[in-house]
């Protein structure tokens, strides 16, 4: 039986050659959450394009859907699909992190389930996310115990923007010792996680953490981080256990960079936020998942 997308509506946007449209997310529990789609203006139905998801980050209670917007409407731009789902936070009652693990793997799921209708080609989709949206990201492809009803394929790549792979609790704990992207305290914002946590994360951490769920036959990964963001020393990790499983994995390293380095507005004239989106660029022709710009 095909399904069919419902409640579309066409937005403004930045780019004249890309249209932007919002749909929702059909879960198999609770409430549906909305989504946005970016779509090349030459789409057509029946189209089979690659495609990339982006999840935003804000410590898993900070929602803004727009976090991925220029790279969205760029990757558009440039004839893939884009995809910015939202997910519940952790300031609504009752919602701890798992809850918003869970939620990536909804989107995922229901995007793969809708691949026809979104002119998707469902063996080249892509997952990216930021920080805890990175988390997301990982998480949708690592943790296969969320998997949902009716997940039946995978994303192709990932790239992670400075993504926490790891629920380290000890840094949770350690709140006086962590500073935010302009070097001022975020003990507040620490706390906050740690409540975000939930009783089942505090109790089996393992169980949630993208770095104890590495395996081989994983997908190509590029991660883009600071060396000076406190995630640097276990995505570090990551790649080396990534590598030694016999995954392909790549990661740029931005010196002097703390976290959230890439996003526009965050340097002058948007320097990183244009460094990252080439180097992310770069990395998704290598994988033959778009073609190169005629000089």
């Amino acid at each position: 039986m095909e399904r069919r997308l419902k409640n579309l509506q066409i937005e403004k946007n930045v780019y004249t050659d890309i249209t932007i449209e919002e749909t929702v997310i059909h879960r198999d529990r609770d409430r549906d959450l909305p989504m946005k789609v970016f779509r090349p203006g030459e789409w057509q139905p029946g189209d089979r394009r690659a495609g990339v998801v982006f999840w935003f980050g804000g410590g898993f209670y900070k929602n803004d859907m727009d976090h991925f917007r220029m790279q969205s409407e760029y990757f558009a731009h440039r004839g893939m699909v884009a995809f910015t789902p939202d997910y519940r936070l952790t300031v609504e009652p009752g919602v701890k992190i798992p809850d918003c693990l869970y939620d990536g793997k909804c989107a995922l799921a229901h995007i793969l389930g809708y691949a026809a209708a979104y002119g998707l080609d469902p063996d080249r989709l892509v997952v990216c996310g930021g920080s805890a949206g990175g988390m997301i990201a990982a998480a949708s492809v690592l943790l296969e115990e969320l998997d949902v009803a009716g997940e039946s394929a995978g994303p192709c790549a990932m790239v992670l923007f400075n993504p926490a792979l790891e629920m380290d609790l000890g840094m949770a704990a350690r709140a006086e010792n962590i500073v935010g992207e302009n070097g001022e305290a975020i003990n507040e914002d620490m706390a906050h996680l740690r409540s975000s946590l939930g009783e089942e994360m505090m109790a089996h951490p393992e169980k949630y953490s993208c770095i104890a769920h590495v395996r081989r036959g994983l997908p190509p990964v590029l991660i883009l981080q600071g060396t000076e963001d406190p995630v640097c020393s276990k995505n570090l990790l990551f790649c080396k256990l990534y590598r030694e499983a016999g995954n392909y994995i790549e990661l740029e390293e931005y010196l002097g960079c703390v976290h959230g380095f890439f996003n526009p507005g965050r340097s002058e004239r948007n320097f990183y936020y244009y460094q990252t989106r080439k180097r992310m660029e770069m990395f998704l022709i290598e994988q033959g998942l778009l073609a190169r710009e005629e000089e």
